[in-house]
């Protein structure tokens, strides 16, 4: 099977160097294999407690919010359209929460990992039940319309933590056309509190191998690499330096010398105003919930 091409961003050149920006996160998720690493970054003691962990916590209060929120007086059975599931557990999890706020019909997982759909979908009907649909997209393939085809009753968007992984000009365009009127929208995202902040919870071998993932695709070899990440400007940002002159098997990517850079990934890290000034933008009456000035949750309605 041919190989997927990760998606490039943009190509910088200057001063000598290349700069070649591949941070679309799908990019990290295209084949089973990257679902396989992705695993092994949840299984990572460091990253579980830094990032999966918080981020997990603050999901709890999910239910809370949407009574905030939402009307739950009437018997209309919501549809759960989840973007980025994670893990079956995870979905598990937040479905048993949910489901004792409101009436649940369906639950519909979107990525663009086959591996991770196929887990979440086997997970959910084995504990839960009831039926799954998948749709195996990017997030940016999806419309208004492909939404309500999946849709009965109420719609919940969970776009959980996945918000971390666009600028804010993206997401909010993205956001834009996934809605419509009456939709519930749930996020969470990691925040700043204070410059400098810390990026090492990215720095284990499994952090690395998994980043690495979109080079892997265009058959580099990891140890032609040195690695790096970067927190600055209120973002995560992975990156590979080239050891040596070599050519990826990209159409649009030129031939990298010694010293140039590659980025595969990038998480924002907004303070919380910048988080609520962000979300106000996509949707109105929203509720947050912080947890310890680290993570935040809202959820509000499309109006």
């Amino acid at each position: 099977m041919r190989r997927p091409l990760p998606t490039i961003r943009r190509i910088l050149r200057q001063a000598g160097s290349t700069l070649v920006d591949m941070s679309d996160s799908a990019n990290l998720y295209l084949t089973p294999t990257q679902g396989r690493l992705y695993e092994g970054v949840l299984a990572d003691s460091v990253y579980q407690k830094a990032v999966a962990g918080p981020l997990a916590e603050v999901g709890n209060g999910l239910a809370t919010l949407l009574e905030s929120v939402a009307s739950t007086e009437t018997d209309e059975p919501f549809t759960i359209i989840d973007c980025g599931p994670g893990t079956a557990e995870e979905s598990v999890r937040k479905l048993r929460s949910l489901r004792g706020v409101v009436s649940v019909r369906r639950y519909v997982a979107v990525d663009v990992n086959s591996r991770l759909l196929s887990k979440v979908k086997t997970g959910v009907v084995a504990e839960l039940g009831f039926p799954v649909s998948t749709i195996q997209k990017r997030f940016e393939e999806l419309d208004s319309h492909s939404v309500r085809e999946h849709a009965e009753g109420k719609v919940l968007l969970l776009f959980g933590s996945t918000c971390m992984n666009y600028e804010h000009s993206e997401l909010i365009r993205l956001i834009r056309g996934l809605s419509f009127p009456g939709m519930l929208i749930s996020m969470e995202s990691m925040l700043r509190a204070r410059e400098p902040f810390s990026s090492i919870e990215y720095e284990s071998d499994a952090v690395i191998r998994f980043a690495f993932g979109p080079l892997g695709l265009l058959e580099a070899a990891l140890e032609h690499f040195d690695f790096r990440s970067i927190a600055a400007n209120g973002r995560v940002r992975l990156e590979f330096i080239a050891k040596r002159s070599l050519r990826l098997r990209h159409p649009k990517i030129p031939a990298l010398r010694p010293g140039d850079r590659v980025w595969t990934a990038f998480s924002r890290r907004p303070t919380l105003l910048e988080y609520q000034q962000e979300i106000s933008q996509i949707a109105a009456r929203f509720d947050t919930f912080v947890l310890e000035n680290r993570v935040a949750a809202s959820l509000g309605q499309v109006v």
